[in-house]
């Protein structure tokens, strides 16, 4: 069932539906695991603003050894640094952490049919990017929070540093 799954998957061309349908086949295998991945960071913009603001990898949180084991044996995925990499359908997964940084009972919950996708919380997301922004090393990021989720394209970005 899972190579008819992983065919369907790769003849999605719209990379987040793709992403998402994919994250919807990982969670039903990793909750016979007791396993809940939930989407977070630059990939959760991603899935709340449908690829208007694209994240290239999907990043989760959840247990590591878990989901990387069901990365490999599953869906055929490869280590590679700190991602897991599949070419054949052009997806590559980051687990940054093993808890959330969050409220759990506000995590959104996707459907596909009898697939569930979990992602952080909108308010959580923003605390988190907030958070990001007051971090020094991670100004880059602030810098795409502040641009992606609080201006509207044609606004102009004011100096995050005086």
């Amino acid at each position: 069932m899972i190579k008819e799954e992983l065919q369907k998957l790769s003849s999605i061309e719209n990379l987040v539906d793709k992403k998402i349908y994919f994250m919807g086949l990982l969670t039903k295998e990793l909750e016979k695991k007791e396993v809940q991945p939930i989407v977070v960071g630059v990939s959760a913009v991603d899935f709340y603003t449908e690829g208007i603001y694209p994240s290239y990898d999907i990043d989760l949180v959840g247990n590591r050894k878990i989901i990387g084991e069901i990365l490999e044996k599953v869906f055929d995925f490869k280590p590679g640094g700190r991602h897991w990499i599949n070419e054949q359908i052009g997806l590559s997964v980051e687990i940054p952490d093993s808890r959330l940084a969050g409220d759990k009972d506000k995590v959104t919950v996707i459907r596909i049919g009898d697939l569930r996708v979990y992602v952080i919380g909108i308010e959580d997301l923003i605390i988190d990017c907030i958070t990001t922004v007051n971090s020094e090393k991670m100004y880059l990021e602030g810098e795409f929070f502040h641009n992606k989720l609080l201006l509207k394209p044609e606004d102009e970005m004011p100096p995050l540093i005086s």
